[in-house]
């Protein structure tokens, strides 16, 4: 620990501490003054950027900030899959799922490099990222295509590469999660307390190697989920195990004893239902803290001021309070805070960006059945393409990439319709019209409204009789979740796309028309469907 970081600390007011150890959100409408009285009355020193926010917003949130705090301002931002859409131009970055089938270690260091850069033009330091879950259950609604692989190795290979690159200029930081490991169960931690049931020997070959090679690797700081390992011997109520966000036994005397973790502990979001339900809400943070946590992130209305009437009483021990402190501070100087370090990115960086995700995403698209020889798809130039759109909906739909796909094969010389979630009386009218069928889903735990992944009957009508699969050349390509052959066991054309991201549509694309060749590894395995790729 830096001298100058002991000298604050030791000058420090109650109210100075406990604002060190709070990560706030802030709601883009409110007004200023209403913001800037919030800011004042809680001595905000750091707060999550959400896509929403403008440079011109996030500049005076700083400038109110800085005149109510004496330490410098922490910005950080979930970044799971490169620098948000609108700072790019476009939605660039596969989702981690894709770098896993890439399997490319030095691509993915240069996608974090630039990520770190572009972050660092908005005043963001700290990324909650990279996710080092492990999708051991393909029903999971939460991992999905937001987890590497469903092997530990490469998880840890792509995480950690994605987490260096980030780190790499020494200006920014980084936060795996989410602790102890989420995608065993087939739950939601936004929705109640998920569970890690594995045994403590196959937890330690598996999240445990990945979190100490994190350690081991010099990641800044390990996000703590709203997720149980009761192998652990975790403490108990009448609702189940604790989950990590608030137990002393996962927190304290797993990650910083047996792992040695000496880093920042975040929570996970303490507005989840996987936390919020466990404990009153006047005891929340106070129990997130005791167990060892050190920043708190999204603190419920009154934690600031409940939290600092418990170091006054004793309840949260100073000594405590004092080492969170310390470890969010140095938190701040390796990012540089306290040397008033400001990175303007230029635009040889979002050129980067753009060129790092188109590669990746040319490397991710996988074959997984081609049973008819019919990809590369070869028709002439004029052909009729039907394209049928699996989505949740307009209203849980969170990129409309599909609009780009027929953009893309009528730039080619292709006469395109497009249906979303039709019926099978629609498709059976014109399905014999086309020279090819291409059904594009974009069903993942990105898009998904809830706890689950599944198809819901709007997605499966096209398919009703069997009338989409009546067209001789039908391809479908997964955009999300890559175990869709598991629900649609029928399909003889299977391709995995992984990312509902612009450069992922182009790349599929291209492979499916032989411009590129179909390069993926596949990072996951379906039983009885597909093997993992390695």
């Amino acid at each position: 620990m830096s001298q100058r970081i002991e000298e604050l600390i030791k000058n420090m007011t109650d109210e100075e501490l406990v604002s060190e150890v709070m990560v706030w959100e802030f709601n883009a409408k409110l007004g200023k003054r209403v913001l800037e009285q919030f800011i004042k009355e809680h001595h905000v020193s750091s707060f999550f950027c959400h896509p929403v926010y403008t440079k011109e917003m996030i500049l005076w949130i700083k400038n109110v900030i800085k005149k109510y705090t004496k330490t410098p301002i922490l910005i950080a931002a979930d970044v799971e899959n490169g620098p948000f859409k609108s700072d790019v131009g476009e939605s660039a970055m596969p989702d981690l799922m894709g770098c896993g089938a890439a399997d490319d270690e030095l691509l993915v260091f240069e996608m974090g490099k630039y990520t770190a850069r572009i972050c660092a033009d908005r005043g963001i330091s700290l990324a909650f990222s990279p996710v080092v879950d492990i999708n051991y259950n393909f029903n999971n609604p939460t991992t999905n295509v937001r987890a590497v692989s469903d092997d530990p190795d490469r998880v840890l290979k792509i995480a950690s590469a994605y987490s260096r690159g980030m780190r790499s200029e020494g200006r920014f930081a980084t936060s795996a999660k989410h602790f102890p490991g989420d995608g065993t169960d087939d739950r939601n931690q936004h929705f109640c307390t998920s569970v890690n049931n594995m045994s403590m020997d196959e937890w330690r070959q598996s999240y445990g190697k990945v979190f100490s090679g994190m350690i081991a690797d010099g990641v800044d700081a390990i996000t703590v989920g709203h997720i149980s390992l009761p192998s652990y011997g975790v403490e108990y109520d009448e609702m189940g195990p604790y989950p990590a966000s608030i137990s002393k036994r996962l927190i304290t005397d797993l990650l910083k004893g047996e792992l040695g973790f000496d880093g920042c502990v975040v929570s996970d979001a303490m507005s989840m239902i996987g936390v919020s339900s466990r404990l009153r809400p006047e005891k929340l943070a106070i129990a997130f803290f005791n167990a060892g946590g050190d920043m708190l992130l999204f603190p419920e209305k009154g934690d600031f001021h409940r939290v600092l009437a418990a170091l006054h009483s004793g309840e949260i021990p100073r000594e405590r309070m004092i080492d969170a402190v310390r470890r969010t501070m140095a938190l701040k100087e390796r990012c540089g805070l306290f040397d008033g370090y400001e990175y303007s990115a230029r635009d040889e960086d979002r050129r980067a960006v753009r060129v790092i995700g188109r590669q990746i995403a040319e490397k991710s698209i996988t074959l997984i059945r081609n049973y008819d020889n019919i990809l590369p798809l070869k028709i002439r130039r004029d052909a009729r393409i039907l394209q049928i759109n699996i989505t949740y909906g307009k209203k849980n739909e969170r990129r409309n990439l599909l609009p780009l796909f027929t953009e893309q094969l009528t730039k080619r010389g292709y006469e395109v319709d497009f249906m979303t979630n039709p019926t099978h009386y629609r498709v059976d009218a014109v399905v014999d019209d086309y020279d090819a069928v291409i059904i594009c889903s974009t069903l993942s735990s990105r898009s998904s409204s809830g706890n689950s992944v599944k198809m819901d009957w709007q997605n499966v009508m096209a398919f009703w009789r069997g009338y989409a699969l009546r067209n001789r050349k039908v391809v479908f390509i997964s955009f999300g979740d890559p175990y869709k052959l598991y629900e649609m066991p029928y399909l003889r054309t299977y391709v995995n796309a992984y990312s509902a991201c612009d450069t992922s549509v182009k790349a599929a694309v291209k492979a499916c028309f032989g411009e590129i060749e179909f390069l993926g590894k596949s990072p996951v395995r379906l039983e009885g469907y597909f093997e993992r790729a390695d």
